[in-house]
């Protein structure tokens, strides 16, 4: 098969060499941003001497032209984050594919790893469906359900998700050469799409439960944004001793961060969670690193 591909970011390199295995990639397109997510997909292209085009408009004249002109078989979005216009997705012979990782209907739009996490579930999926102009609408291809860890962070579950990436792709494009492919249509459900997840939403509130907040942290830990309280930039949590938490309870009416015995802590309104990866923003906007909490002013620190 002739697939021109959309993605912009390793993973999509990594499903750029999987697909290359059996079928011919000829055009990449690659949304612009600020940054360089897309250095690995591009060196891909390059080894593979294939057309690679970063542009700030992916449904420019010049992606619209190539896909016209490439006869191209399927077009493939993976880990793109940029609409991808009708006029565009529905000129290959068996039109557009989108990989979205989340447990479709549910979890609709951007953030697709993260809300499940922050919301405590302990399942999601690797899904392609096809491409439709309503967002993560179209008739389910490929549907691999995945568990959720405890514990696990957003960035060890992309990470494990990869492979499964790699094996959809393989199994769906033996699908439309064998032609059994089987299209299974969403069904509306309540309260299944979510927008883009903005550094706001990470800032902890104190009447959250301990489970929220732990949800919260690995959800937005590195390399994202991380969870924040006040000036505070939260990384990993913990439970703590059962006794120490007691005692903490009883001793501090207020919720807040406490140090005791050089160790920082958040009180919530149904517990204590020991804080043991964090930074600080300091005035001037940059981030220190503390592994020691008694260096610390401006909190409230436990009798010991």
């Amino acid at each position: 098969m002739n697939i021109v591909l959309f993605s912009e970011d390793r993973f999509g390199a990594e499903v750029l060499l999987e697909i290359l295995k059996t079928d011919k990639v000829n055009f990449v397109v690659c949304p612009y941003f600020e940054n360089n997510i897309h250095k690995r997909l591009e060196t891909v292209c390059k080894s593979k001497s294939i057309d690679f085009y970063r542009t700030k408009n992916i449904n420019d004249e010049h992606v619209k032209t190539k896909v016209t002109n490439g006869n191209f078989d399927l077009l493939i979005s993976c880990h793109c984050s940029r609409i991808i216009a009708k006029e565009i997705f529905s000129l290959p012979r068996f039109g557009g594919v989108n990989l979205h990782p989340s447990l479709l209907p549910k979890y609709r739009g951007m953030s697709p790893q993260h809300w499940p996490i922050i919301n405590g579930d302990k399942e999601t999926a690797v899904t392609i469906h096809e491409i439709k102009e309503e967002v993560d609408t179209g008739a389910i291809l490929k549907q691999i359900r995945v568990s959720i860890e405890a514990n696990e962070t957003v960035f060890e579950l992309q990470n494990r998700m990869l492979p499964i990436y790699k094996q959809a792709f393989s199994e769906l494009l033996a699908e439309y050469k064998s032609g059994t492919i089987k299209r299974i249509e969403q069904k509306p459900i309540k309260e299944i799409y979510y927008g883009k997840f903005y550094p706001e939403y990470a800032q902890i509130n104190l009447r959250q439960t301990k489970e929220s907040v732990k949800n919260l942290v690995r959800a937005v830990t590195h390399p994202y944004c991380g969870a924040s309280y006040q000036n505070y930039i939260i990384w990993n949590v913990q439970e703590i001793d059962e006794e120490l938490e007691k005692n903490m309870i009883n001793a501090y009416s207020r919720c807040g961060l406490y140090i005791k015995n050089g160790n920082l802590y958040l009180k919530l309104f149904d517990g204590v969670l020991g804080i043991i990866d964090y930074s600080i923003n300091d005035r001037w906007g940059g981030v220190l690193k503390y592994s020691n909490c008694e260096s610390i002013s401006g909190i409230q620190r436990c009798a010991a």
